[in-house]
């Protein structure tokens, strides 16, 4: 009887102490029985198919699926976009931080932050149909993030959210801009989905695996956990639309496009450290709009410098052409 009682206790402290070493390292793919996850995509939708969707999950976390929301030609204009500027990707912190990746995440990735002002034709029409398969308003996508996933390259289970009143990601978007065979893995995992034994989505090139991040305003959907299996072989490429619950400032559609050209569009290190440092001493809003503040004053500053430099030239090369046509 005691015996048995003491095994018992062992027990319940051994839950208890895996559960708290989980919520210190982050969920893992170990942690979850994968072995009867409901495999999806189960529609059979041809390359030349108009989009369709296919329902997941109606219940908690919202999953679907849009098949053809993207054409072939719109996959490899994003890879071609993005491959020039493939760094090791940033996992997400409390906050909205950023931090450089680990071994929860053994990507590439960038971002390609055009905003309105150098977004391409080709990323405009994406969005169009995007909001107009899913009802999504235009102002709140944010720009995408691209990845490049290779050989065991994985992302474990996480959330695409954060408490937020001024950037909450509501839904997630992910585009699968590559596919993947049925051995190669690579495959996007909701571990805590279909009652508990978890839902697995196979990337097909041009697919929206599409999905809700809370439950409403402000609050999680714990149910949203998500990952990306490890790729056994071969490359596989993805991207990330965002779809915010507010509308995506100025700053973020005009200013910062603008002064992030010289590096492509995606934040060097320095300003990742300044956007973390601002949140962590301001706090995550006060921070936030701290940065889009600083960004619309420094493109304000360079417009003017660059109005007084032309005017000052196209003075100057008058002149020069009225000196010139008196001496004639």
């Amino acid at each position: 009887m005691v015996y048995g009682t003491i095994l018992t206790l062992l027990s319940i402290f051994g839950h208890l102490a895996s559960a708290q070493q989980q919520q210190r390292r982050g969920p893992r793919f170990d942690d979850f029985d994968l072995s009867n996850a409901t495999r999806y995509p189960r529609m059979s939708v041809g390359p030349n198919d108009p989009p369709t969707i296919e329902s997941v999950s109606d219940a908690s976390p919202r999953v679907f699926l849009i098949h053809n929301a993207l054409t072939a030609e719109e996959c490899d204009h994003l890879r071609k976009l993005a491959k020039p500027m493939l760094r090791d990707s940033y996992v997400g912190t409390a906050g909205q931080g950023m931090k450089p990746s680990t071994d929860r995440r053994t990507s590439q990735s960038t971002f390609l932050l055009k905003g309105s002002v150098f977004e391409t034709r080709q990323m405009r029409s994406m969005r169009k149909k995007i909001a107009n398969f899913t009802g999504f308003d235009l102002k709140k996508f944010a720009d995408l993030q691209v990845n490049r996933y290779e050989p065991g390259g994985k992302y474990e289970p996480h959330v695409d959210w954060a408490r937020s009143s001024v950037a909450e990601q509501e839904w997630t978007v992910l585009l699968c801009l590559s596919s993947v065979a049925d051995d190669q893995g690579g495959e996007t995992v909701f571990p805590r989905a279909g009652a508990g034994s978890g839902i697995m989505v196979q990337p097909k090139e041009g697919m929206a695996i599409v999905f809700r991040n809370n439950l409403r305003l402000n609050v999680l959907d714990p149910e949203s956990l998500h990952g990306g299996a490890p790729l056994l072989y071969g490359e596989k490429w993805n991207s990330n639309q965002w779809i915010f619950a507010q509308d995506v400032s100025f700053a973020r559609r005009v200013s910062l496009p603008i002064l992030l050209l010289p590096w492509g569009g995606d934040p060097p290190g320095w300003l990742v450290r300044l956007r973390n440092h601002l949140m962590k001493t301001k706090g995550e809003a006060a921070g936030y709009n701290a940065l889009n503040r600083a960004a619309n004053a420094v493109l304000g500053g360079l417009s003017c410098i660059a109005t007084v430099v032309v005017g000052g030239a196209a003075r100057v090369a008058f002149s020069r052409r009225k000196y010139e046509a008196e001496e004639h």
